[in-house]
């Protein structure tokens, strides 16, 4: 398990979770805690863009209880 990774912009934000999203087993569930403008959107996009689901179709994760996003 890693430690903390800190990021200053919204690409790399994309970048550490787009990796992230290789390293996770299958079937794996992701809390995205923080405030808005935090980056939690940039983050999902990333993370879905790793999976190979169409960042665009990312949605902002704030107010939602689950998004659920079908693919990779």
């Amino acid at each position: 398990m890693r430690g903390p990774i800190t990021s200053n912009s919204e690409l790399v934000t994309r970048s550490i979770a787009s990796e992230l999203a290789g390293d996770l087993p299958m079937g794996s569930v992701l809390l995205v805690p923080g405030d808005p403008g935090a980056g939690n959107t940039a983050f999902v996009r990333g993370h879905a863009e790793g999976l190979g689901i169409d960042p665009d179709e990312v949605t902002s994760p704030t107010f939602t209880i689950v998004h659920e996003y079908r693919g990779g």
